[in-house]
């Protein structure tokens, strides 16, 4: 497989006014993630899911790349990109959280704040804890989180009928709905120019927050 070079643009990634913010992740639904995301946490000692931090940096990195393999297999593209660094992501706008089992992080949930937008941007899971829940965890962290900071939708764009992409997020609350915003119509616009649709579908989705007052 040809591998895109590090200074190729990675579908998915958004520019804006000269800072590189991740928009919807190279071809990562993403928001994509790994099949874990069809089963909940049971059964096993529940992860400790917590804000990353600089020392997290390669860990994500890692996770991301290994987590692509799985959309890599099945879309067959002819090219594709390694993820972005891990410090890039944790020093980006929004927010980053870890699942970390044994103090070994093993998936993050990457959340932009942007333009008042709340977009989650990013869920990978290590294919070796896939089918434990952890893909659920942090979506679920991840909302409940952007509540607490004020938000009331968060949004993401992903793959239509990827078995871990849209019908995934139906289940955590997430409904498709049509771009509405000036920054929501952008990643459209970076995903026709960077031919995400041959890959299939891709559509938004967005879920109703509860207010920060609501969550306990």
């Amino acid at each position: 497989m040809q591998w895109m070079p590090r200074d190729t643009p990675r579908p998915g990634i958004h520019h804006r006014r000269g800072r590189k913010i991740t928009s919807t992740g190279w071809l990562r639904g993403l928001p994509t993630m790994t099949p874990d995301a069809a089963y909940l946490y049971v059964g096993q000692v529940p992860p400790r899911i917590r804000f990353a931090t600089t020392a997290d940096a390669t860990s994500i990195e890692r996770t991301e790349n290994d987590a692509d393999r799985l959309l890599i297999d099945r879309l067959e593209p002819d090219a594709w990109s390694p993820a972005p660094p891990g410090a890039e992501r944790i020093t980006d706008l929004g927010f980053v959280l870890v699942a970390e089992i044994d103090e070994d992080v093993v998936g993050f949930v990457h959340v932009l704040e942007i333009d008042d937008a709340c977009h989650l941007e990013q869920l990978s899971v290590s294919p070796a804890f896939a089918q434990r829940g952890l893909g659920r965890a942090l979506t679920e962290a991840a909302k409940r989180h952007a509540g607490e900071r004020g938000h009331s939708r968060i949004t993401l764009r992903t793959f239509a009928d990827v078995p871990w992409n849209a019908p995934f997020y139906a289940t955590v609350g997430f409904a498709e709905e049509e771009p509405s915003t000036a920054f929501h119509r952008s990643l459209v616009e970076v995903e026709a120019r960077l031919g995400l649709d041959r890959y299939g579908r891709r559509v938004q989705m967005g879920a109703t927050l509860r207010p920060a007052s609501a969550v306990h």
